[in-house]
């Protein structure tokens, strides 16, 4: 079973980097023969990996010829964009609860020191490493709670969440006018405002969701 599990995994992560890395064509169909003799293992856990990576938007199954990438739709995201707002404006308000105890203090701490990285990163116009600490800062958001069905939600969205914001964020301005609002979240945080601090969540992620929109038009 740990065999298992370990080989399900390692081609999880290998068609997952694949995909994050654009190793892998839009509209090309490959096989999941290929991949499984690409890992000198069977098809069964190349399967299992490919209907989790279905499953968060990764890849779209074609029965009976294999997988392809799974081309972002309005729907995905205007999907990601309802559960992200009701996930994240619900933990911002835990931590802004929670700001004077050591887990809210830590998490402050945290996106304290990611704004920084951002702001380096800004002055720099690294945008990988921006990108890098955009998710984190996020991730530190919506994973405040050691809450399994949070973690699960989480992951089950993060494509959806990372692969818009690589995008929006090449455009002019946008990383700029990203880490002003990430400030302005974690001002809210502080200033114990809870309307202020689900606004400013919500203002934040409807920026993110009307560039995505727009981005995803144009092509």
């Amino acid at each position: 079973m740990r065999d298992f599990q370990f080989l399900q995994e390692q081609a999880y992560q290998y068609l997952r980097g694949k995909i994050l890395n654009d190793e892998l064509e839009p509209e090309q169909v490959y096989s999941e023969s290929q991949v499984a003799r690409e890992l000198n293992c069977s098809r069964t856990p190349v399967k299992d990996a490919l209907t989790r990576l279905s499953h968060a938007k990764y890849i779209d199954i074609i029965p009976s010829r294999g997988f392809r990438l799974h081309q972002m739709t309005e729907e995905d995201l205007v999907s990601t964009f309802q559960t992200r707002v009701a996930v994240e404006s619900f933990c911002a308000l835990s931590i802004m609860e929670r700001r004077d105890r050591p887990d809210g203090q830590d998490a402050l701490a945290h996106l304290h020191e990611l704004l920084q990285k951002q702001e380096q990163a800004s002055e720099r116009s690294d945008l990988a490493a921006f990108l890098e600490a955009d998710i984190l800062f996020h991730r530190t958001i919506m994973l405040f709670f050691p809450n399994a069905d949070f973690a699960e939600l989480y992951e089950l969205h993060a494509y959806r969440i990372e692969e818009p914001a690589r995008h929006s964020l090449r455009e002019p301005d946008r990383c700029r006018d990203a880490l002003e609002e990430h400030r302005a979240v974690v001002d809210a945080i502080e200033s114990a405002d809870i309307g202020r601090c689900y606004l400013a969540v919500l203002h934040h992620n409807e920026s993110t969701f009307e560039h995505s929109v727009r981005l995803l038009s144009s092509r």
